[in-house]
């Protein structure tokens, strides 16, 4: 269950192969994350040392921000799964942008 007192679920906004990613109010300013839930039973021990690689480069992410990239603000692990919370962008992940622009241009 996911443990972190400043935020609380919302709707799901997407999904992908190991989990999906909900909308979550932060408690603290009010403001809305995202929190991409991992599911660590769906994934191979190859797929879990992946994850963990891309876990590190987020963690050194966290130390410096850049306008085009998403902020992560805090990365969390029980038993189960993995809950990375991040900047909500409420225009979508990347591929709906990209698909978005293709439709405009064609």
């Amino acid at each position: 269950m996911f443990s972190s007192a400043n935020n609380e679920f919302k709707q799901v906004i997407g999904h992908g192969q190991f989990g999906k990613v909900r909308l979550a109010e932060d408690k603290k300013t009010g403001g809305q994350v995202a929190v991409k839930v991992i599911k660590k039973k769906k994934m191979n021990s190859k797929e879990v040392e992946l994850v963990r690689a891309e876990i590190d480069v987020l963690k050194l992410l966290m130390r410096h921000s850049h306008p085009n990239v998403v902020q992560v603000h805090e990365i969390l692990e029980d038993k189960n799964k993995i809950y990375i919370v991040m900047q909500y962008m409420p225009s979508g992940n990347l591929l709906d942008l990209l698909q978005r622009r293709s439709a405009i241009m064609k």
